[in-house]
């Protein structure tokens, strides 16, 4: 959304702008501020807000990224991108009655351009904290004030546990805003609308919106803070024949997790895949595609499998959990708490419940007695690696287009079955999908498409 920044920034900034390239960085400007550290997940954000004069300090030194921002403070930002307009003096709040208020323009801006409408009885509430569904209201406004496309499809909220907890007046501009990756769920994928938000988060949330389309960020999930998402799906994936090749009849086999879609899980819990898990097995596709399927008490399956001719099978929707990746269909399983990826130990949960799985048949750690195939300790064929790239891209396309997540293209999204649980019993050191397995390979194919 970088043509919207740029047509609605003073001459000033666009100026900043035009002489750099892509989003501001931490290695393009920094802050002197003690309390926002390098790799801190707001430090990106904090340091282009500061050098394009959108915020300042709480002092020479500090940012206190942590504390609540007001409404009148909120508003005193999205009125400098605007490049502070000209006002007039009329009063239109009895709390925002004199000129010489730091927010005075900045309130009656937003009043004249209908970004704000007060709390009623004539007040504005300057000094008040601004909620996250405030903000979302304010954004949502700015982008129609620039006549932009603020259309958002009515199911955005049903992913997140707490969406009843919207307010009235603001389920339209939470819906987009959470359909656009402005507003973001936290490591329970709650909103938290109605909860104070801190200066980093909201200044997180202003870059959002206006860099939508460019914002790559590491894995993990967020309050409106620490990151989730990324580059966003190519909108129409390659043509590769996905749709000829069979969907095993899963009504003929129940899997244990047909029954289980996402949201009707252990404990009402509500998870969006955001992680693709690859795994290998040393057998064939059509013998893994039987094993997944040999009943409930099995309790494994993948969503995805990938033979070694590049065929690809879909076993389980997207939209149901597949009992692949380390943990078991018990809701009492612990396996996450072995890992070595943060993110799945931070969620606390089973990792089955927001993962997406491949399985490369006739590649696995080891042999196998009812393979044809020797183990290859991970390596697999071109003809897989070309599938499973395409397969990837077509995922994120996919669970963009079902619940508006950007997962990016890096390694910390994209992992091995060794990754969520090292305990995976039966398998050489290095584990599943094996030592050689083409990462590189099959993201880098990813990339450039």
């Amino acid at each position: 959304m970088k043509n919207k920044f740029i047509r609605f920034m003073s001459l000033f900034l666009l100026a900043v702008l035009l002489f750099s390239v892509g989003i501001p960085s931490a290695s393009a400007s920094s802050t002197p501020f003690t309390d926002v550290p390098r790799g801190a997940w707001f430090h990106d954000a904090v340091a282009w807000a500061y050098s394009h004069g959108i915020a300042q300090g709480t002092s020479s030194t500090t940012f206190s990224p942590n504390r609540n921002i007001t409404r009148g403070q909120f508003v005193t930002f999205m009125y400098r991108i605007d490049g502070s307009p000209d006002t007039d003096d009329f009063i239109r709040f009895i709390d925002v009655a004199d000129p010489e208020q730091y927010f005075f323009n900045s309130v009656t801006w937003a009043f004249e351009n209908g970004l704000v409408t007060g709390i009623g009885g004539g007040l504005f509430a300057p000094h008040r904290n601004i909620t996250r569904e405030e903000i979302a209201v304010i954004l949502f406004r700015f982008a129609g004030y620039y006549n932009e496309d603020t259309s958002a499809p009515s199911n955005a909220l049903n992913h997140f546990p707490d969406r009843n907890n919207v307010s009235g007046f603001a389920i339209e501009a939470m819906r987009w805003a959470t359909h656009n990756g402005i507003i973001r769920g936290d490591n329970s994928r709650r909103l938290n609308p109605r909860a104070n938000a801190t200066r980093a988060e909201a200044i997180t949330m202003i870059q959002r919106f206006i860099f939508q389309d460019e914002l790559d960020s590491p894995g993990g999930s967020n309050s409106g803070g620490s990151n989730s998402g990324g580059n966003r799906p190519n909108t129409n994936p390659p043509p590769f024949p996905i749709g000829t090749h069979a969907v095993h009849p899963v009504n003929n086999f129940p899997a244990p997790n047909r029954w289980r879609g996402r949201w009707c899980i252990y404990e009402h819990r509500d998870w969006m895949p955001d992680m693709i898990v690859m795994h290998t097995a040393a057998v064939n596709a059509q013998g893994a595609i039987q094993g997944a399927f040999s009943g409930v008490t099995n309790r494994t399956s993948y969503h995805f499998v990938i033979d070694r001719h590049g065929t690809i099978t879909q076993l389980v929707p997207i939209t149901d959990t597949a009992w692949a990746n380390g943990t078991t269909v018990d809701s009492s399983n612990s396996s996450h708490i072995w890992s070595a990826h943060p993110t799945i130990r931070s969620r606390n949960t089973n990792a089955n419940y927001y993962t997406v799985s491949i399985g490369f048949g006739d590649a696995g750690p080891q042999a196998s007695a009812s393979s044809p195939f020797i183990g290859t300790n991970g390596r697999i064929t071109e003809a897989q690696i070309n599938a499973g790239a395409w397969l990837i891209e077509h995922i994120r396309y996919e669970i963009w287009q079902e619940y508006g997540i950007n997962i990016p293209i890096n390694r910390s999204t994209v992992i091995g079955h060794n990754e969520v649980t090292p305990r995976t019993t039966g398998l050489p050191p290095g584990g599943c999908p094996g030592i050689q397995f083409p990462f590189n390979d099959i993201l880098n194919r990813v990339r450039q498409s």
